[in-house]
């Protein structure tokens, strides 16, 4: 076996290569660096994974196995992807929980995951997985990175996942007696269904107006103080796909950030409003659906200064209004203060 059989660069066709971690753990570190990182979960931690893998056309297919490995890609000192691809992943079993730059990661189940491999991404992996990596000057108008496609994930109830799991698991099944001359119609057929599927993704996500975003984010507020508020509930309510929602809610830093960002600012008023005089702050934040553990940390961030603080200075401020000296303000005084109170 060579390490070097599961990489991108050659043309040869229906080549076979397997790497187990318990043979050596840096070969299949190795093997899977083009793609992501590959880490013991502890010092002592158990090094169990393994890949089975065939090039077939330039795309390489594969069923991976990792049992509770640290994985990931640019970011948190992970090595960087050198692969300019889509990764399609199939889960078979177990899940992948951690981050992506912007949202929480939980993929389980049956879903299908289709990835940049530029993107950034960390976490647990605990899976078996068919793996199909696709260059990506197979996939004509899909163009990936920086302002490009990101990622789709389809769960197991939708039509995309019941069009792409049996196809895989198809593939997967032949390629071990596949003829080499039969090895590029599989690669175009599960390439040309990829981009059709993918480009369809994009189209439906571009195709939702300022409105319907308008609506989303007019129902989040509303709900802030569910705890479990999240894509999820925007899926529910709208039923759009997952991935279409995490793509529409990039400009806010993704869906949780504009939640967590809209459940600070209620916070915020709260604290200046004068209505929470002896309110804890552990129930100014529970109230707006936030952990009251992390609730100073996160308002500090987004507003430079602890939460207490605010409350003093807005309280000391209360005190020094003319209105709190009996004055009793009328006219274009009153005016004023309502055009700018709405700023």
């Amino acid at each position: 076996m060579r390490v070097s059989d599961i990489g991108f660069d050659t043309d040869e066709r229906l080549e076979r290569a397997s790497v187990e971690s318990a043979e050596s753990f840096p070969a299949l570190r190795y093997a899977l660096s083009p793609l992501f990182d590959v880490r013991r979960t502890s010092a002592s931690g158990v090094l169990d994974g393994s890949i089975v893998a065939y090039r077939v056309d330039g795309v390489v297919v594969g069923r991976l196995r990792f049992g509770g490995l640290w994985i990931g890609r640019n970011c948190h000192g992970y090595a960087a992807s050198t692969a300019t691809a889509v990764a399609v992943q199939s889960y078979r079993a177990g899940s992948f929980r951690g981050h992506s730059g912007v949202e929480e990661l939980a993929l389980t189940g049956s879903c299908v995951a289709v990835l940049d491999t530029t993107a950034a991404f960390h976490g647990v992996a605990e899976f078996e997985i068919l793996l199909a990596v696709i260059p990506q000057r197979r996939l004509q108008g899909v163009r990936i990175g920086s302002g490009g496609f990101s990622s789709c994930v389809w769960d197991e109830e939708s039509t995309e996942a019941a069009m792409m799991t049996p196809l895989l698991e198809s593939i997967w099944t032949q390629l071990s007696h596949t003829n080499e001359s039969d090895g590029p119609k599989l690669a175009s057929a599960f390439t040309g269904m990829l981009g059709g599927l993918v480009a369809s993704e994009r189209r439906q996500a571009a195709s939702i107006s300022a409105h319907t975003l308008d609506e989303m984010k007019k129902y989040l507020r509303r709900n802030l103080d569910d705890p479990d508020l999240g894509a999820h509930s925007l899926e529910r309510e709208f039923h759009r796909s997952r991935a279409t929602i995490y793509r529409i809610f990039t400009d806010d830093g993704g869906v949780a950030s504009f939640i967590r960002t809209e459940r600070l600012r209620r916070c915020h008023a709260q604290l200046t409003s004068g209505d929470v005089d002896g309110t804890t702050l552990a129930t100014i934040a529970s109230s707006s659906g936030l952990d009251p553990t992390h609730f100073s940390r996160m308002f500090r961030n987004q507003y430079g200064c602890a939460p207490s603080e605010l409350h003093r200075a807005a309280q000391a401020a209360r005190l020094d209004r003319p209105e709190s000296n009996g004055y009793r303000p009328v006219g274009d005084a009153v005016r004023i203060h309502q055009w700018l109170s709405a700023m």
